[in-house]
């Protein structure tokens, strides 16, 4: 869920206004030259620079119509020449419009000055929770859990204020938590787009991260650094680990880099609180990591919910340090030998529930809605469905899951009254407006089960009295006479897929279809759109559909590559501009580009250029040309190498772009600018010529594999390949040839990744049948199947190491984390490729 404002101008003075439409010069005025400054008429008289925040300089003002002081956040001079820079600069003032909370820090009005826009904000002027966190020399040290109280609460009710308005701060931190002079706290800086220095350094993991991750790397939650849509439960995870840091001074997941801390984010888990402190108690520690989990869906329903489990442990008497201390300072002497220890309850409240209803709490275990009357307040109870201990509350406005305390010992702690096992009353639940123990409300529903049961089988009954043409219109017979067996089958939706595979995908395909057409669960069958020895492709087909203006199209479509997708994307958006192309689309595998080498030669490239990619190859077979001058071996003759053409029909555009990205030694996403460099363009001129290319029309991946396997080292010293074909040669080149063979991954390169989409204009039905046989082919048995196959599948359920195929390599390079993934370009840069490429080849 994303945030979407439009600016409503009616808020805002007419002055205000200005902002929307002012075009933005540079200034001359440095930050202290505004210092003393007046604005708006002279009603903001500047004071004082306070800093820098994320959209610019920040000033401290006298509001002479209020008469009190305010915050006047100006862009730095340097950022207003950028025009992407303003327009973020007025979306932070949209935003700040739109939210009026108590514990939001609100805009005051917004305004131009000189041609340089502005926005007033309240002044809040007590520090920030990092202030608070830090010593006199700036160091990070724990705090107490009491005292979360003072601003957790708080900032969640705000937080969850603003998801109930369509709004995610994702920049949740201590530094964004403001105090005033009463102590009291505030959600600030909604500056969420910030820009960074160009260098990546430690600092960048306080900041947000270049790029388009939106949030700062030690805060941010996993699903926004995949890409994945995400709600208010991102800001809970990052308000969970501004809670880690508040109590153990510790950034869990902190990586030596931006980068490397978000993929921690997204892979790592933090470690228990308790190894930093000690004696954190149990429960909330289990609390945090909870609100911590990787899948958004197991954590907490909202803030404030997280927000009340942790101050639950807190009342619950579980919470008294700032530091570990020793344990003279946690017992007072009342006199010789004599020791006040504070003993540990035997029952500690872990989670909380409120009252959804009058009279009707979710039991915090089951979530069960339980129903309580004002007869049971202040006691203790059962729940009739999972059996928990709750404590009723006073006002009867909630409930409190009791648990065994870990800390208590029966043996070492006397008991007391509050102890007891004793229960005062079982709470049960409500069916169909009456109140009911768990044991009458499953008679209740069994029983309405069974009469449902019986209803059906009659009207089943009923249907076997149709006429034949009601049984003709629902179903078909397929009558074989053998004997006297007869077979019905029942009409299937026919579900078209059109599915461009490689040969060694054609097996796994065709069971797989097989499998669920057999399945008598699912009322789909799949059929191919073109039979599998067919010349055309997917993206053929439905270029011809596009161009015939037909307005048929198979339900399902799998492209042989994330370009071939781009550019099928690119057709359809001419066709349909405000229709995307697909309504679902899924990565099926994914399989890096890898070079494979002889490992005797690989060491000595390696030894005699640092690393093996196509600038180092090119170097090999153009400066040094043979293995006499590059390791002093005659014996092996001239360095060869061998990858698919450029021209390849199926392999050709990743093969150009890899080259591209190769030679350009970049991971950014390629720009046409990029492409007119002349060393560009040498590179690939080169690398056409030299390479060992396959001639035939069989694939060319396969044909090199051929070749490699009956001709060993003579063919060539390096194969360019995917890693599917690499591991599928490996086995054979080791066997036949008598020698070990090494992998070596290309980085930064693109990689050959499988995609299926179900066309967005495909009828309901027939999307339905797409859609269960997409979820089929994604299943992890499917998976397991096709990874057996060399891919690495998409589902993150499987190891990778856990697959034969990958581990028993694993000595010889194979990696279980993939290379940096570069971003597909989109048409029209990979079609300036392309001519730029043929325009090399007519030189």
């Amino acid at each position: 869920m994303m945030f979407s404002l439009q600016f409503n101008t009616s808020l805002i003075s007419p002055q205000a206004q200005l902002f929307c439409r002012a075009g933005v010069k540079r200034m001359s005025l440095k930050t202290a030259d505004r210092i003393g400054m007046t604005i708006a008429g002279g009603r903001y008289e500047i004071h004082s620079h306070i800093g820098t925040g994320s959209m610019g300089h920040v000033y401290r003002a006298f509001d002479s119509r209020l008469e009190t002081h305010v915050c006047i956040k100006i862009p730095t001079i340097a950022r207003l020449s950028d025009p992407d820079f303003v327009r973020r600069f007025e979306q932070e003032s949209r935003f700040l419009v739109k939210l009026a909370h108590p514990q939001i820090v609100n805009i005051i009005d917004v305004g131009v000055e000189d041609q340089t826009p502005y926005i007033v904000m309240q002044f809040i002027g007590g520090g920030t929770l990092l202030n608070r966190m830090q010593d006199a020399n700036g160091k990070l040290s724990p705090r107490p859990i009491k005292d979360l109280k003072h601003w957790l609460p708080s900032v969640a009710k705000a937080l969850d204020f603003m998801h109930g308005e369509d709004c995610i701060h994702r920049d949740v931190k201590p530094a964004n938590i403001l105090f005033d002079d009463h102590n009291n706290a505030f959600l600030s800086d909604f500056g969420l787009s910030k820009l960074l220095l160009e260098e990546e350094t430690p600092e960048d993991n306080r900041m947000t991260a270049k790029g388009a991750v939106v949030g700062t790397p030690n805060y941010v939650a996993p699903e926004i650094v995949l890409g994945k849509t995400y709600d208010g439960r991102a800001d809970q995870y990052s308000l969970a680990i501004t809670v880690y840091e508040f109590l153990t001074a510790q950034t869990p997941l902190e990586g030596p880099t931006a980068s490397a801390t978000m993929v921690n984010q997204t892979t790592k888990q933090p470690p228990p609180l308790t190894k930093f402190i000690p004696n954190i108690p149990l429960p909330l520690n289990a609390v945090v990591l909870k609100a911590l989990s990787k899948s958004s869906l197991k954590r907490y329903s909202n803030c404030e919910q997280f927000a009340d489990a942790v101050m639950t442990t807190v009342f619950n008497g579980q919470s008294s340090h700032s530091i570990p201390t020793r344990q003279s300072d946690q017992s007072s002497v009342t006199g010789q030998g004599s020791t006040v220890v504070n003993r540990p309850t035997k029952f500690i409240a872990t989670q909380t529930s409120k009252a959804v209803s009058p009279g009707k709490i979710p039991c915090p275990k089951c979530e069960k809605k339980l129903v309580v009357g004002s007869q049971h307040a202040g006691l203790i109870a059962t729940c009739s469905g999972c059996g928990g201990r709750l404590q009723i509350a006073n006002d009867v406005e909630s409930l409190m899951l009791l648990e065994l305390n870990p800390n208590y010992n029966s043996q070492i702690h006397a008991s007391s009254n509050n102890d007891s096992e004793h229960v005062n009353t079982v709470l049960k639940t409500e069916v169909f407006g009456k109140t009911l123990s768990e044991r009458q409300a499953i008679y209740l529903i069994g029983g309405t089960l069974i009469s449902i049961l019986i209803g059906a089988v009659w009207f089943g009954l009923q249907l076997n009295s149709e006429t034949v043409k009601q049984q003709t219109r629902r179903q078909t017979r397929t009558i074989s006479r053998e004997g006297n067996n007869v077979r019905t089958e029942i009409v299937k939706v026919p579900v078209e897929l059109a599915y461009s595979f490689l040969p060694e995908e054609q097996g796994w395909i065709d069971r797989q279809i097989a499998e669920f057409s057999s399945l008598n669960s699912v009322n789909a069958k799949v059929n191919f759109a073109f039979t599998p020895d067919s010349d055309q492709t997917s993206f053929q087909l439905m270029k011809q559909s596009l161009e015939n203006d037909s307005g048929h199209y198979p339900a399902l479509v799998s492209t042989r590559n994330t370009i071939e997708a781009q550019q099928l994307k690119h057709l359809w958006s001419q066709k349909f501009p405000d229709l995307p192309l697909y309504s679902r689309e899924e990565s099926l595998y994914t399989s890096p580009l890898v070079c494979l080498m002889w490992q005797s030669r690989y060491f000595e490239f390696q030894k005699k250029y640092g690393s093996v990619n196509m600038k180092t190859i090119l170097q090999a077979a153009v400066n040094d040309a043979d293995w006499n001058t590059i390791a002093s071996k005659p014996q092996w003759g001239l360095f060869r190498f061998s990858m698919p053409s450029f021209n390849d029909a199926h392999w050709g555009d990743l093969m150009l772009l890899t080259a591209t990205h190769q030679s350009l030694n970049t991971s950014e996403p390629l720009t046409t600018l990029q492409i007119s460099d002349a060393n560009l363009r040498e590179d690939l001129r080169r690398l056409d010529r030299l390479a060992i290319t396959p001639r035939s029309n069989e694939d060319a991946m396969l044909e090199i594999v051929n070749q490699a396997v009956q001709s060993g080292p003579d063919y060539a010293d390096i194969l360019i390949l995917t890693e599917q074909a690499a591991l599928k040669a490996l086995p054979e080149l080791e066997k036949k040839w008598n020698q070990f063979v090494q992998v070596v991954y290309l980085d930064p390169a693109p990689q050959c990744q499988r995609t299926a989409g179900i066309i967005s204009q495909t009828p309901s039905n027939k999307a339905d049948g797409a859609a269960t046989f997409l979820n089929h082919l994604l299943n992890s048995e499917s998976m397991s199947k096709l990874a057996n196959e060399g891919f690495r599948p998409a589902t993150g359920s499987l190891s990778l190491f856990d697959i034969p195929v990958f581990s028993r390599y694993q000595l010889r390079g194979v990696q279980e984390t993939l290379p940096t993934r570069i971003a597909i370009p989109d048409y029209k840069v990979m079609q300036t490729l392309r001519d730029t490429f043929e325009r090399i080849q007519l030189q």
